[in-house]
């Protein structure tokens, strides 16, 4: 009988792990075609995640070749595009009304600044952003259309997101087209969506965007140069969208900018 018994143990310990194995593929596909498909209902451009590796026990995870994509009439394939991204979350989180999210850390991104005086792409990408947002709470009528409104309306708490490392690849029409590679400062956000409603992914998408706009703008612009024109040119865009917070930011290195001409 304790033969049987233990035996009976080991088949159970192997279906439980056979079973976890399982869910945690399961949750990698999940998250892969959650980020796929709210992803472009959110920015307006494609959006590709090769691999997640996500750990249901531990929460610890990875995101590998991620690429956002450019809004029509740029030439770049990307915006923003990154090898690997590491994460932690709260795995009880993931059945609740709110998923906790330890930490995001992304290193080395390669970032694309496209445009001119007329316009730029992460600009757009902002614009884009917004009309997602705002579609959102238009009625939804396929099931296809209710699933990723469903996933972009998820809430989400950030307890910290840093990206680090990062590069900006400058292509201005009016300078030649040429490309010129910026250095960007180090980003840290944190306590994102910390109340008790949370953030939905479109929110947290635009408060991270935003942030990596208003700094890679910053970078540009103290590059030095005509370059301070162009600056102009998408602190005029941003007010006119309203990203008032984002202007502010710009016209105060602008005005650092023009004190050392």
């Amino acid at each position: 009988m304790k033969k049987i018994l233990i035996r009976v143990a080991v088949v159970v310990v192997i279906l439980l792990v056979v079973a976890v194995v399982g869910i945690g593929l399961s949750l990698d596909k999940i998250v892969k075609h959650a980020v796929e498909t709210a992803g472009p209902a959110i920015t307006k451009v494609d959006v590709k995640l090769d691999k997640v590796s996500l750990s249901l026990l531990s929460g610890s995870g990875s995101l590998h070749g991620f690429s956002l994509g450019n809004p029509e009439g740029y030439t770049a394939p990307t915006s923003i595009e990154f090898a690997s991204a590491s994460l932690s979350l709260e795995p009880s989180s993931l059945m609740s009304d709110k998923v906790v999210i330890h930490h995001v850390r992304l290193d080395a991104p390669v970032i694309t600044f496209e445009g001119g005086l007329r316009g730029n792409n992460l600009n757009d990408l902002v614009k884009g952003m917004q009309s997602g947002m705002d579609k959102e709470t238009e009625p939804t009528t396929t099931p296809e259309e209710k699933e990723t409104n469903s996933g972009a309306s998820r809430k989400l708490q950030v307890d910290e997101f840093s990206l680090t490392g990062a590069k900006v690849n400058v292509t201005i029409k009016e300078l030649g087209g040429d490309t010129k590679t910026v250095i960007l400062p180090d980003i840290k956000m944190t306590d994102l969506g910390t109340g008790p409603d949370g953030v939905t992914a479109a929110e947290l998408t635009q408060l991270i965007l935003k942030e990596i706009t208003e700094k890679t703008l910053k970078a540009v612009m103290e590059s030095g140069g005509d370059l301070n024109k162009i600056g102009e040119s998408a602190l005029q865009q941003l007010n006119a969208s309203g990203n008032q917070d984002t202007e502010k930011a710009v016209r105060g290195v602008l005005d650092m900018f023009k004190k050392k001409e």
